[in-house]
């Protein structure tokens, strides 16, 4: 009878593991272990056709978000080397868009902000203008008005 060699308890006859403390023996062949689907997955690294190349620009460029959040989600589920590198791409190209127009917003943003500050300020002076010639001339009819009536 066979023992153990890690922990000497006696060794039943046709058994792979020990059954005191669970030590694979050695001169048995491990077992094969079961095809998962990671393998499975990667015997079929077909990558995305034409058409989700196409729907993947229209959503990075009309919805930026909603298009990285897809490719992110999508990306997180995918096995296959190919589709994943495409979900990368896709999820980079969807973020460096986003934030593109975030700082085209910014830019336009600021640029009225500070256009509509100087028209006002002109519009102002403007107005202060118009006021104080009508002042000059009301006083000037004023003045005028005594005049007349001290006459």
């Amino acid at each position: 009878m066979q023992h153990c060699t890690n922990c000497g308890a006696p060794r039943d006859a046709g058994a792979n593991f020990c059954g005191n403390c669970g030590h694979r023996f050695a001169d048995e062949p491990a077992p094969e272990p079961a095809a998962t689907a990671t393998t499975a997955a990667s015997a079929d690294d077909t990558p995305y056709g034409g058409e989700m190349t196409v729907a993947a620009v229209l959503l990075s460029l009309f919805m930026p978000l909603i298009a990285l959040i897809v490719a992110l989600v999508m990306r997180a589920g995918e096995l296959r080397p190919s589709r994943r590198g495409f979900l990368k791409s896709w999820a980079i190209a969807s973020g460096a868009w986003l934030c593109t127009g975030w700082i085209v917003a910014l830019l336009i943003f600021s640029s009225v902000a500070s256009g509509a500050g100087g028209s006002v300020r002109e519009q102002h002076g403007e107005a202060e203008r118009e006021c104080a010639a009508a002042g000059a001339d009301r006083h000037a009819a004023d003045r005028l008005g005594r005049r007349l009536t001290s006459a």
